[in-house]
C-alpha cells in the first residue's frame, strides 16, 4: 500500500514533463503512487505518461477529454480517495522537486501528530533547489486554522499560503473538499485558493518547513501570463462565496478580510496598460457591472482608509477605481519623490 498519493493534472506539458517525473521517480522516499490525469493533451504528454507507467509501476495514468484545471483536480481527488494511501501531495507537471521532498514532508508530519498538513518553501531558481542540504530549522513553526486563513488572505508573514503544491495533507482533509465549479466560475483561475479555503477551515494545524524543496517553474504561456481577459475575474466570485460563507458565523471576522480583498482586487485589475488586456473596454465594463452586482450582497466594511474611500466614491462613480489603481501602482515612486 502506498503511503502517499501524488496528484498530477497534466495538459500539454511535454517540454518539462520528463524532468518532473524523473524528480519524482528518484525520490529517497519510495512508498508512493503517482496518479496522473491527462486532460486531453494535444502534444506528446500522454505518450510520456504511458512510458512511465511501463517503466515504474508506481505511476498510473488516466486520459480524459479536455475539461479544464478545476474539474481535472476534482477527478484527481476522487481517484485518490478510492486508493488506500493516507496522504495527498500535489505536484504540477511543469515543476520539479528536491530528492528529499517526500521524505522530509512525510517524516515531519509523522513527527507532529498535532498537525494534519506540512508546508515547505519553494523557489523559482533551480540552482537553489539542487544546492541545499535539507535539515530541521529551529525557526519552523505551526499555524492553526485561523492563522492559515488569515495568512491566505493577508500574506502578512511574506509566505505564500495560496498554493496547493509544496504541501503534504492528511487525506481526510479532502473527504468533503472539491473545487467549486459554478456558472460564474469555471475553475480555470485561482483553483488553489478555491480548494485551500475549504482545507484551512478544518485543519487542526500546519507545520512550516522553510527549506526550499519545491521548484516552481514560471511558464510564460500559462494562463496566468496571458493577456488579461474576463477569465481573470472569475476568482472574485470565489472571494464573494468565501465572504458569504463566513458572514454571521464563528468565522465572521474573515468576512471583512474578503470584502477588503474584493475591493483591492477590483482596483488592481485596472493597473495595467490598456495594451495588456484582450479588450480593455469590455473588461472595464464587466468589472463595473461585477462591482455593482457585489455591492448588493457585500457590506464593504473597510478598516483600510484608502479602500474605505475608494468604495465610498466608487459607489457613486466607478471611474474613480481606474484612477485609484493607477495612483496605487505608482505610490512607491510618489513617496520617493516626496522624500527628496
Amino acid at each position: 500500500m502506498a503511503q502517499i498519493s501524488i496528484l498530477m493534472p497534466i495538459y500539454n506539458s511535454e517540454r518539462y514533463l520528463v524532468d518532473c517525473l524523473e524528480s519524482i521517480r528518484t525520490q529517497t522516499f519510495e512508498n508512493f503512487e503517482v496518479l496522473m490525469i491527462d486532460d486531453g493533451s494535444t502534444d506528446t504528454s500522454l505518450e510520456i505518461c504511458n512510458k512511465y507507467v511501463i517503466l515504474d509501476n508506481r505511476f498510473q495514468v488516466r486520459h480524459q477529454r479536455n475539461q479544464g484545471s478545476g474539474r481535472t483536480r476534482n477527478n484527481a481527488i476522487d481517484w485518490a480517495m478510492k486508493t488506500e494511501s493516507q496522504y495527498i501531495i500535489w505536484i504540477d507537471a511543469d515543476d520539479i522537486v528536491h530528492p528529499n521532498y517526500l521524505k522530509d514532508l512525510y517524516h515531519t508530519l509523522i513527527e507532529h501528530p498535532e498537525c494534519d498538513m506540512v508546508q515547505c518553501g519553494y523557489t523559482s531558481n533551480e540552482a537553489e533547489l539542487t544546492q541545499i542540504e535539507t535539515k530541521r530549522n529551529v525557526s519552523n513553526k505551526i499555524l492553526n486554522n485561523i492563522s492559515l486563513m488569515t495568512e491566505m488572505i493577508s500574506g502578512n508573514s511574506g509566505i505564500d499560503f495560496q498554493l496547493l503544491w509544496n504541501k503534504i495533507y492528511d487525506k481526510e482533509l479532502y473527504r468533503n473538499v472539491r473545487m467549486r465549479i459554478t456558472e460564474n466560475f469555471s475553475g480555470r483561475m485561482q483553483d488553489d485558493v478555491n480548494i485551500l479555503f475549504q482545507i484551512y477551515k478544518q485543519s487542526k494545524g500546519c507545520y512550516l518547513l522553510y527549506e526550499k524543496l519545491y521548484f516552481y517553474r514560471i511558464v510564460p504561456n500559462s494562463i496566468q501570463h496571458k493577456k488579461i481577459s474576463e477569465v481573470n475575474l472569475e476568482y472574485l466570485y470565489i472571494y464573494k462565496d468565501f465572504y458569504l460563507e463566513c458572514k454571521g458565523t464563528e468565522l465572521d471576522s474573515f468576512a471583512d478580510y474578503f470584502s477588503e480583498r474584493i475591493l483591492f482586487e477590483i482596483a488592481s485589475k485596472l493597473q495595467k496598460s490598456k495594451k495588456e488586456y484582450v479588450n480593455y473596454k469590455q473588461f472595464y465594463l464587466r468589472l463595473k457591472n461585477l462591482y455593482n452586482e457585489f455591492k448588493h450582497d457585500i457590506d464593504f466594511v473597510c478598516k483600510r482608509k484608502d479602500l474605505y474611500l475608494l468604495n465610498s466614491i466608487a459607489h457613486q462613480n466607478f471611474w474613480i477605481v481606474r484612477f485609484y489603481a493607477v495612483l496605487y501602482k505608482y505610490r512607491g515612486k510618489v513617496k520617493a519623490l516626496l522624500k527628496r
